[in-house]
């Protein structure tokens, strides 16, 4: 699980999260560009939405060797990028390559917006084309175009033999004759797969770190078997380490078919040990914040908590793949493996240089324009990096789980279908909200840090709900849950909002304990139900998104080690 990164999802809940559908892009013909594209004007005003932030580490503080090391991940983390290219959009690097060998402004800047979003799809837009007219697949690449969920339903219910093979989170599935067939990532990416194999061994041997070094070496195996539990068991023993490397098929989002197929990604980082030693103890302080919620007997019995795990402070040097598509990434959980998360725990990273950018270009703006002038002033870099931790520690708590034959568990959320995200995504906000406050109750965290939280929350609800797609729809879900408990007031008069910390904590109690039964219960009419009542944008949302337009929807990264 990673923070900034959301998927799109269908019909009704992509429909209730925009008061107003989003207007249409404006056709332009392709006769400078070769192919239909949106209009120059409008190429340039999304292209604005980004703010270019310089992201690196203190080349002063590495070795020579250090660089070297950093300098060879970086080669394995841009075969995973090509990978991901296919996954998302087969033909979409190649169609860079054009635009971007074209002699007209328009083209170029048609190039860098695909390549932003890899893909001709605006993932700030609902995956709206800004070059050709065809829509994106709900399966991405994983799947035949033409494929539908029903379609899919049928061949595993005619098929159970092919079940497991056709739901794995390795393979890509295809059309054979009236059937279908899967394809497994080691076969298909075979040739990328084997450079960042080769990759990651040679950085292995430029490590002084051993627990490091081993798992690069298992990662290298796996990447070529689709065989991922052994080299994620030994990630979790780098805590030590000095460099953070996460490198492979991990997260879901890009799957809106089945929700089964992951994408590639890579995110190298390095840790500061002094800052995370600073909040070692939040981990085991809400370890027992779930049995604070007043939840049924039946709800607790399916809950699995994860192992208190440390939590990591680092700044990342160079993120590629899914790790870098739309959003990016502040901070991730992983592994997403159920068995190792229950015989390890998870590792918590928090990425601080992407946090304190992101609060420069995005939040504080929102925050002094959206604000009561109180709560505005209160807010800092460090209220949002407190606030990514307290994301971070919601996922202590384990989904609801069920034990099933041979040492595995069924994630109960499961049964949610395509709102497991959203729920999911309302869980882990809620919790947040929750665990600052009893981090707070028992001296933890200063009450004036847990206030802040909460107030940045609020900043993040503007930041998000402008994009559509999941993480947009658990925000509105939250803010007028809020709002209905007498958490969130709005003035009319002065078009500001404030959040009342005490409500927003009993507020977020009382949600947490929705969410949670939504998911041990696998309630997918339940699921529906709180979309439908909390899921509609409020007119003094959308009124207010007038006013923070023109501030970006994200950075884009320009990594230092790219020099």
């Amino acid at each position: 699980m990673r923070y900034s990164v959301c998927a799109v999802i269908p019909s009704l809940v992509g429909l209730l999260a925009t008061a107003s559908p989003v207007a249409a892009a404006e056709p332009s013909n392709g006769s400078d560009v070769g192919v239909h594209a949106i209009s120059a004007a409008d190429v340039d005003a999304r292209l604005e939405r980004y703010a270019p932030a310089e992201l690196g580490p203190d080349p002063s503080a590495l070795s020579g060797g250090e660089v070297k090391l950093l300098t060879v991940l970086v080669e394995a983390a841009r075969a995973i990028d090509a990978i991901y290219w296919d996954q998302v959009s087969p033909g979409g690097k190649a169609l860079v390559t054009r635009l971007d060998a074209a002699a007209t402004p328009r083209a170029k800047a048609l190039a860098r917006l695909v390549a932003l979003n890899y893909g001709p799809w605006d993932r700030f837009r609902g995956d709206e084309p800004v070059v050709g007219v065809l829509p994106k697949p709900a399966g991405a690449n994983f799947y035949p175009e033409d494929l539908s969920p029903l379609q899919l339903e049928q061949v595993l219910a005619d098929r159970p033999d092919q079940r497991d093979a056709l739901l794995s989170p390795y393979t890509l599935v295809r059309r054979e004759g009236d059937g279908l067939s899967t394809h497994p990532y080691s076969q298909v990416f075979r040739e990328p797969l084997e450079d960042a194999s080769k990759k990651l061994k040679e950085a292995a041997g430029l490590t002084s770190c051993r627990p490091l070094a081993r798992f690069l070496e298992l990662r290298a195996a796996d990447l070529l078997s689709d065989h991922y539990a052994a080299s994620e068991m030994q990630w979790m023993n780098t805590g030590d380490c000095r460099f953070e490397v996460v490198i492979g098929p991990y997260e879901t989002y890009e799957d809106g078919l089945a929700g089964v197929k992951t994408a590639f990604e890579a995110i190298v980082a390095v840790r500061d040990h002094e800052a995370s030693r600073a909040i070692a103890g939040f981990p085991a302080g809400v370890v027992d914040v779930v049995g604070t919620l007043p939840l049924r007997s039946e709800i607790r019995t399916h809950l699995r908590p994860v192992p208190p795990s440390p939590l990591t402070v680092a700044d990342v040097v160079y993120t590629a793949g899914d790790a870098r598509a739309r959003f990016q990434v502040s901070a991730f959980t992983l592994p997403n493996d159920e068995r190792v998360r229950a015989k390890k725990g998870t590792k918590n990273v928090v990425l601080r240089n992407v946090v304190k950018a992101k609060f420069d270009h995005l939040f504080r703006p929102i925050a002094e324009r959206l604000l009561c002038p109180k709560r505005a002033a209160e807010m800092s870099a460090e209220a949002f990096l407190d606030l990514v931790v307290m994301w971070n520690l919601a996922y202590s708590v384990g989904s609801p789980v069920i034990e099933l034959p041979g040492n595995e568990v069924l994630a109960l959320a499961a049964r949610l279908k395509e709102r497991q995200n959203v729920i999911d995504l309302v869980r882990a906000d809620a919790l947040a909200l929750v665990n600052a406050f009893h981090l707070a109750d028992k001296g933890l965290l200063p009450q004036a840090r847990a206030d802040a939280v909460a107030c940045a929350y609020v900043t993040t609800i503007f930041a998000t709900v402008r994009y559509g797609g999941d993480h947009a729809m658990a925000k509105t879900i939250v803010y007028n849950y809020l709002a209905a408990e007498g958490a969130l007031r709005y003035d009319p008069k002065q078009g500001r909002f404030t959040p009342d910390p005490k409500a927003v904590d009993q507020a977020a109690r009382k949600l947490a304990v929705e969410a949670l039964r939504l998911e041990a219960l696998g309630d997918y009419d339940g699921a529906g139900q709180l979309i439908v009542r909390y899921g509609l944008r409020p007119a003094e949302v959308s009124q207010a998104l007038g006013r923070v337009a023109d501030v970006p929807v994200d950075i884009t990264p320009i990594y230092t080690l790219d020099r």
